[in-house]
């Protein structure tokens, strides 16, 4: 009887993955998203980042190709929790805290484990519509002056924040990006 039940198993578990594998006309369909995760919830129910999982859209208006590209490749390798990644696709030039010390990824491994959510700002701050600063396109619009307080608010809801705090002097100085218009990665920081 368990062998029939085994048999019963394996025939169920060919007959689904051939269905799932194949089209009508027998090709096997093209991946349509691109869903990054390298940790798997099964093994372990705390998450490897805070930006784990995350759903994003991102718009790409008025952007230039290189930033664009730039952005996309730090909110996938955020997304994937890849600490090493972003420090490595920042650059010699990139800031990423004042007065922090050692490496980016060290440094935002830290905050993580502290239970900053450093990677989920970061493609939160990635969402937001983005603005021209001196030579770099900056995130949020906030960070040069524009956009409106909608913009700030809905950053600030996206990652459970009071946005009253990003603000000084009139300023704002709450989490932003740049990116120059070459696709360098300048910056990521929050604060004065």
């Amino acid at each position: 009887m368990v062998r029939w039940r085994a048999i019963a198993v394996i025939l169920l578990l060919a007959a689904s993955t051939t269905a799932c594998g194949a089209t009508n006309d027998g090709e096997t369909p093209s991946q349509t998203s691109t869903s990054v995760s390298t940790h798997d919830p099964t093994s372990d129910p705390t998450p490897a980042c805070s930006a784990e999982g995350m759903s994003v859209s991102a718009s790409d208006e008025g952007l230039p190709e290189p930033v664009a590209m730039t952005r996309d490749r730090i909110i996938e390798l955020a997304v994937g929790c890849d600490l090493e990644g972003l420090a490595g696709l920042g650059g010699a030039g990139f800031t990423y805290s004042f007065g922090g010390k050692g490496d980016p990824a060290t440094f935002w491994r830290e905050a993580e484990e502290a239970g900053e959510p450093v990677l989920a700002t970061l493609v939160a701050v990635l969402e937001q519509p983005a603005a021209m600063l001196d030579a770099d396109w900056v995130w949020p619009r906030a960070a040069s002056g524009e956009g409106a307080p909608a913009d700030v608010q809905a950053l600030a809801d996206a990652v459970g924040h009071d946005p009253e705090q990003w603000f000084l002097d009139g300023d704002y100085v709450g989490p932003r990006v740049g990116i120059g218009s070459d696709g360098s990665w300048s910056f990521y920081v929050t604060g004065d």
